[in-house]
C-alpha cells in the first residue's frame, strides 16, 4: 500500500512539474534545458511505475492466497498456488534489472559491458 501510495504521488508531482514547465515554456523559450531535465525525470518515474506494476503483478497473488489461508483452512489447492505465488515473487527480483535494462540507456550499456567482460568474444586467429 505505501509503495502505491508513494508511486501515485511520484505519478501526480512529475505531472505537476510537467504543466508548470509547459507554462515556463510559452514564457521564456530559452529553457530548452529545462525541458529535457523535465524528460529524464518523467522517463525516471515511468521506469519506476514499471518496477512497482511488476512488484504489483508478482507480489499481489501471495497477498490473495495468505488472505484466502487465513479465511479457510489450507488445502492442495492452496498449497500449489502458494508455491505459484512464491514463484512469481522470486521471478520479480529477475525482472527488475530487465525493466532498467530496457527503459535506461546507460544501464543497458552498463549491464552489455558487464556482459562481455564476462563472455569475452575468443580470438578467431587462436582457432
Amino acid at each position: 500500500m505505501i509503495t502505491a501510495v508513494v508511486n501515485c504521488r511520484i505519478y501526480f508531482t512529475v505531472k505537476h512539474h510537467r504543466n508548470q514547465i509547459q507554462v515556463q515554456q510559452v514564457q521564456v523559450a530559452q529553457n530548452v534545458q529545462n525541458t529535457e531535465s523535465a524528460a529524464r525525470q518523467r522517463k525516471s518515474a515511468v521506469s519506476t511505475f514499471y518496477v512497482f506494476l511488476v512488484f504489483l503483478v508478482c507480489h499481489l497473488p501471495e497477498y490473495c492466497v495468505a488472505v484466502a489461508c487465513l479465511i479457510s483452512l489450507p488445502s492442495t489447492a492452496l498449497t500449489g498456488l502458494w508455491a505459484y505465488s512464491l514463484t512469481l515473487v522470486f521471478l520479480n527480483s529477475s525482472l527488475n534489472p530487465v525493466i532498467y535494462g530496457w527503459r535506461m540507456k546507460h544501464i543497458r550499456h552498463a549491464m552489455i559491458d558487464v556482459l562481455r567482460n564476462i563472455f569475452p568474444k575468443q580470438n578467431q586467429a587462436n582457432l
